[in-house]
């Protein structure tokens, strides 16, 4: 975590510091090119110096490196949706708390909290990617998944979410096995329709 050493800093002045960094990125040419400014950006003295801004800066670099919608990366103008999205309520919540002091349970209770200012079942989600994300860096000492509840039960939460990544995989499967029978193609085509539909309603919402 960014500068433990910190005071709290105003919620206007971070989304502030965001909406100019959404804006720096929008501006660049490519991919590659938005990384290079982001990452740039997360070592910076004015990021660093704001632990809020750094956690939300280091998720959306993420988002921009990682992330991935039917094998296809997210594109710029998503991933800051979905930064921009998750920043408000992540920050009414989190601003006035030392990071640096929050247990792993400290950490579950206010991201529930957090997802709880959505009135969007979808956006609810964006709260549960942000907990994947703390907990696949290491950003969070024992964060449990499972604590988080952004449906109604963290099993729901299991049995509802994939990630991009598994898409990946069992797209990749279906793919090796698609002349092994209309089975595999049924499914493939399903997982496809199925993903489609589900990012044309996010879009409808957003």
């Amino acid at each position: 975590m960014a500068n433990n050493n910190h005071c709290f800093i105003a919620i206007d002045t971070t989304l502030k510091q965001l909406d100019a960094i959404y804006s720096d990125l929008i501006k660049e040419a490519s991919r590659s090119e938005s990384l290079d400014t982001l990452s740039k950006k997360l070592k910076s003295l004015d990021v660093t110096a704001n632990p809020y801004l750094w956690l939300l800066c280091s998720w959306l670099f993420s988002l921009l490196k990682n992330g991935r919608y039917l094998q296809a990366p997210i594109k710029v103008g998503h991933c800051s949706g979905l930064c921009r999205s998750l920043s408000k309520p992540f920050l009414a919540v989190f601003s006035t708390c030392d990071l640096g002091l929050l247990s792993g349970e400290d950490w579950a209770n206010k991201l529930n909290e957090s997802a709880e200012m959505f009135t969007s079942a979808q956006r609810k989600k964006y709260v549960y990617y942000f907990a994947q994300f703390l907990v696949e860096t290491n950003s969070v000492r024992d964060l449990c998944l499972s604590d988080i509840d952004v449906i109604g039960s963290s099993s729901e939460v299991d049995a509802n979410l994939i990630s991009p990544s598994h898409i990946d995989e069992v797209l990749e499967y279906l793919t090796d096995h698609i002349h092994d029978g209309v089975v595999y193609q049924y499914a493939y085509f399903l997982l496809c329709f199925a993903f489609t539909a589900a990012y044309a309603g996010m879009k409808l919402q957003n």
